[in-house]
């Protein structure tokens, strides 16, 4: 070994040199193990797919079931798959895309058929709200869909009808709309209360929509003003 910048002689043994001659061809040629199972065994029940892993790394799925022209959702809790009809009116669920939220709520664009609309659905912890979100022509086809920091959806889709890309996102819920399913009713003075009970936990959206007098926190002052404006108060 030569100092002072010059050439070194490296000493390795030779068990060294095969592992370091084998490593670089195993990780190539190595092929993961797949582990197979059928969600939903309907007929043609698995069209326009899209997943999301939640916190616990757990797949959620958004699919549209063709034999029953319905939007699917299916998630797996760590024990069992859960499927369900999320949207069945009419022809509609093509052109899925799925995102989860920061309590691993699903989010999910996609096309009505039907009315050439495009659709956007999710749940708030209890039921599902659906809407549309584009119905000016035939619109919806192809979607993306991704929540940023507040959880608010953004939702890129094709215009057929101009032949353009277009995204639609979420500005600001309806004020004491909690559920954000576009009414102010009983259901959101229930949100609020349950919240304060500690029976849910709201999304960072619907913490701001429920803290009606601005104090940063949700108390039973916000649950009264609710409900007072409901009944005329």
């Amino acid at each position: 070994m030569a100092g002072g910048g010059g050439f070194w002689e490296l000493l390795v043994s030779p068990a060294l040199l095969f592992a370091l001659a084998t490593i670089p061809l195993l990780s190539a040629t190595a092929q993961g193990v797949w582990e197979i199972v059928t969600v939903d065994n309907i007929v043609f029940g698995g069209c326009f797919t899209s997943i999301a892993l939640d916190s616990f790394d757990r797949p959620h799925i958004s699919y549209y079931d063709a034999s029953n022209r319905d939007l699917k959702y299916a998630h797996y809790d760590g024990m069992v798959w859960h499927v369900e009809a999320v949207d069945s009116v009419g022809r509609i669920g093509e052109h899925t895309s799925i995102a989860l939220d920061s309590f691993d709520r699903p989010h999910i664009s996609y096309y009505d058929a039907s009315n050439r609309d495009l659709k956007y659905a999710h749940y708030d912890g209890m039921v599902w709200h659906v809407e549309a979100v584009d119905s000016v022509g035939r619109v919806g086809e192809h979607t993306s869909i991704a929540l940023d920091s507040f959880d608010r959806p953004h939702v890129s889709y094709y215009d057929w009808t101009n032949r353009n890309l277009k995204n639609a996102h979420c500005l600001r819920f309806l004020p004491d709309d909690v559920n954000m399913d576009g009414v102010v009713d009983s259901q959101d003075v229930r949100l609020i209360l349950q919240a304060i009970c500690g029976f849910i936990v709201l999304t960072p959206e619907q913490e701001e929509i429920a803290d009606v007098n601005g104090d940063n926190q949700v108390t039973w002052e916000d649950a009264e003003i609710v409900a007072g404006r409901l009944i005329g108060e």
